[in-house]
This record gives structure tokens, C-alpha cells and sequence, in this order.
């Protein structure tokens, strides 16, 4: 094993291992790796690309994994590190909250422990940086007594409007640049969007806006979702002023630019 390499271990309750858990075991891995690298990096992208470089088959399956291309090894290493940590931290204790993650990993975490009750029958990650973890049904009641503890308190986020929806209640995501996707709650005879009417449907969903109201809040303080009160449009880039709509700038005693510089060059 390459000391660059996060390794996952799984066994199968018989001798095959459902699909449908595999996939998710791999999918809810990815999607901590990318979640973690956002956080520890500062940066909302993700800036590792993640791949496969080893597997073995049947039960138990062994796959390891590493970043490609990877120009900072240090912050792979922090990543893996913290991923393994957090997992074990998890496993073993639900009083405090593992550094770097948040009520979205929590939920992760949740998910892929929870294919123990899907034909897996064991989950295990292990690296040179860190102790090896063993994720059991423990590790979701941990998760799950971490995520609870919520409160609520006036905010306002900027973002981007995704997925209007009028179908479970009028509802729209936010995705903001640091906490990811906020869950928007209108009420029934809501007018938030009125002073949205007279835009073409693309341009709210390519703009940015301010969303203000009461939002929830984990007990990490990460925003869950928002009661929404009001949601201003943020003018885009076509709509501030133009260099090309600046016309004879007057400077010095009401002279032209070209006459005021002619004169600084002719000493006048």
C-alpha cells in the first residue's frame, strides 16, 4: 500500500456484494473527500480530482484511492488525515463534533453506514496517516445525536437560485458559495418574488440574489434551511456602468482629457 492512498475495505454479509451498496459506499466516499478538501482548502471547489488505483474482487473488496495529477500533496494528506480521523472520532463518540465537518458530512457519514443494513457486512477505511476505522450501525446514532441541537436566528445569504419547486410546498434551494445548498421555504401567499416578476425565468436562475429570513441552523452553525422573508436581485456585470459609457471625461478647470494632457505634455 502507497502511503498516498486511502484504502476502503468491504465484506459482503454472503459471498457477493449488492451493487446498489457498493456504488453507495463509493459515492458517499467521494463525496466526503470533495466536501473535506472544500473546507480545509477555503475554497467551495473542489480542488483534488479523486481516482481508483487498485481494486481487488468478490468479498472482501479492497479499493484504494488517491488524487490525480495532484500538485499539493500536502493538502491530500490533510484530507485523508481528516477523513480518517473524523470516521473514527464518530465511531467512537458522539460528544464532539470532528474538525472540518459539517451537518452535510454528518449526513454522508449516515449513509454509508447505513448499508450495514443492506447487505454489507462490514466497513472499513485504513491509511498510513491515521488509525484504521471501523464503521458500524454505531456510527449512524453518533452522526445522527451530533446533528441534532438546532436553533434558529435572522440571516441573509447571496447565492444562486436552483430548483423552484411549487410541488412540496414552495420551496427553492440557494446554493451559497460556502455552505453549499440551503433548503428555502416560502409561505403559500408568499410575494417575495415580486420584484422578480418583470425577469425572463433564465436570468433568476443565472443572477445572484440575497436571501433573507429565519434561518435553522445546526449545532455547528452551518444553515440547514430558511423561512424566507425577502430576495433581492444583485445587478449582474451587463448591468453596471461601462467603460465605453463614459463619454469626454472634463478634468482640470472643465478641459477636455485630450486638451488637459496635450497641454501637460506642451508644458502649457
Amino acid at each position: 500500500m502507497q502511503d498516498d492512498r486511502l484504502n476502503m475495505r468491504l465484506t459482503g454479509r454472503d459471498d457477493d456484494l449488492p451493487l446498489a451498496s457498493f456504488i453507495a459506499c463509493l459515492e458517499g466516499t467521494l463525496s466526503l473527500l470533495k466536501d473535506l478538501d472544500a473546507v480545509i482548502s477555503e475554497d467551495s471547489r473542489s480542488n483534488l480530482k479523486w481516482t481508483v488505483t487498485g481494486i481487488t474482487m468478490n468479498s472482501p473488496a479492497v479499493i484504494c484511492m488517491a488524487s490525480q495529477g495532484n500538485p499539493n500533496p500536502a493538502l491530500e494528506r490533510d484530507i485523508i488525515t481528516a477523513f480518517a480521523e473524523g470516521l473514527y472520532s464518530i465511531e467512537t463518540s458522539s460528544e464532539n463534533i470532528p474538525r472540518f465537518f459539517t451537518q452535510k458530512m454528518l449526513d454522508t457519514v449516515k449513509k454509508v453506514a447505513n448499508v450495514l443494513n443492506d447487505g454489507i457486512g462490514r466497513i472499513e477505511y485504513f491509511t498510513d496517516y491515521a488509525r484504521p476505522v471501523h464503521l458500524t450501525l454505531q456510527t449512524v446514532a453518533n452522526a445522527d445525536k451530533m446533528m441534532r441541537g438546532e436553533y434558529h436566528e435572522d440571516a441573509s445569504y447571496e447565492g444562486n437560485i436552483e430548483v423552484l419547486s411549487v410541488h412540496d410546498g414552495n420551496k427553492f434551494n440557494l446554493y451559497e458559495d460556502v455552505y453549499g445548498r440551503i433548503e428555502c421555504r416560502l409561505d403559500k401567499d408568499s410575494d417575495v418574488f415580486g420584484d422578480l416578476n418583470d425577469l425572463k425565468v433564465k436570468d433568476v436562475f443565472t443572477g445572484r440574489v440575497v436571501v433573507s429570513g429565519v434561518a435553522k441552523f445546526s449545532r455547528i452553525g452551518r444553515p440547514v434551511s430558511m423561512k424566507v422573508d425577502s430576495v433581492r436581485r444583485l445587478r449582474q456585470q451587463k448591468d453596471l456602468p461601462q467603460i465605453r459609457d463614459i463619454h469626454d471625461a472634463t478634468i482640470a478647470n472643465g478641459m477636455e482629457s485630450a486638451t488637459y494632457i496635450r497641454s501637460l505634455r506642451d508644458g502649457e
